[in-house]
């Protein structure tokens, strides 16, 4: 039977695809609940996952006057783009502080998180939002994340 324990394990993207990088870092179902509620966006419940899941990590620094609408324009154009792709799970937005916004994005495998990075479409997205978004912001490194789930005895 699976615990409430969840780790993840940090992997790294290189220019073709995601590889594994680090090491498992598991947390208990007290800090799981923390960091759920953090989102400010997207469902409270986490998705159904699986030791195949992970989770994409982006972070965007930007003049905290134009978060609202980053986030708007996000939940519009990626958001339901993302919501039409094969493998993909749940999104979450996070306000870290002033100016810094978190995505987390779940996939069901990282094979399902590089098919969707390797479509036609994504370049035309990213051009939509940025003709959209003409403001300054800044993409900080993405992170991949393997979920690691513990097995109670």
């Amino acid at each position: 039977m699976l615990s409430a324990a969840l780790g993840l394990m940090l992997l790294t993207a290189t220019e073709s695809d995601m590889t594994l990088e680090g090491t498992e870092v598991c947390v208990t179902s007290e800090q799981l609940s923390a960091f759920v509620d953090r989102f400010d966006k997207g469902e409270k419940e986490l998705p159904s996952v699986t030791e195949e899941t992970v989770i994409e990590y982006l972070q965007f620094q930007m003049p905290p006057s134009t978060v609202d609408e980053f986030v708007a324009l996000d939940e519009r154009l990626w958001t339901d783009y993302l919501r039409q792709i094969p493998g993909y799970l749940s999104k979450r937005t996070s306000h870290v502080d002033s100016g810094t916004v978190e995505l987390w994005v779940w996939w069901e495998s990282l094979e399902a998180l590089n098919r969707a990075n390797a479509l036609p479409g994504l370049s035309d997205v990213y051009r939509e939002f940025d003709d959209s978004f003409q403001k300054p912001y800044h993409t900080l490194p993405i992170k991949v994340y393997q979920v690691c789930l513990s097995q109670s005895e």
